[in-house]
């Protein structure tokens, strides 16, 4: 039988790669969605995310400590959404339409570049989770 599987998209904001990182609660859950990406999930995080995290650990730790952090990233199934003139503008448009933060408007505009569909992104940090229409 061909089944075929609906691809699911997340949006890991600064406080659920930390929790990775410092394996605090919420690891579990972030981790169970790695281990089913790239085949079954799509895994995005922000520049901003990642800066946030980086002078987070520089400051707790050095800046050694931050680049390992950036080292260890690079090896998980994760995809970092950069800076080009249409993610600004959509990132815009996402803030100020949608109750989201700067960071995750950031984060969630380069899988929402297709136009015409309508997303569900799931925002993981490490508390909770909130599922945002898009």
């Amino acid at each position: 039988m061909n089944e075929t599987r609906r691809i699911r998209t997340y949006l890991l904001d600064t406080s659920a790669l930390l929790a990775i990182w410092n394996d605090e609660a919420g690891a579990d859950e972030v981790e169970r969605i790695l281990r089913v990406a790239p085949s079954r999930a799509k895994v995005f995080f922000s520049f901003m995310t990642l800066m946030e995290a980086k002078y987070r650990l520089w400051r707790s730790g050095g800046k050694g400590l931050a680049e390992e952090f950036e080292r260890m990233l690079k090896n998980l199934p994760l995809t970092r959404v950069d800076l080009t003139d249409s993610i600004l503008d959509r990132a815009t448009e996402i803030k100020a339409t949608k109750r989201v933060s700067v960071a995750d408007s950031w984060g969630s505009s380069q899988p929402l570049s297709r136009p015409g569909r309508r997303w569900c992104i799931k925002i993981l940090n490490s508390n909770k989770s909130k599922t945002t229409y898009l």
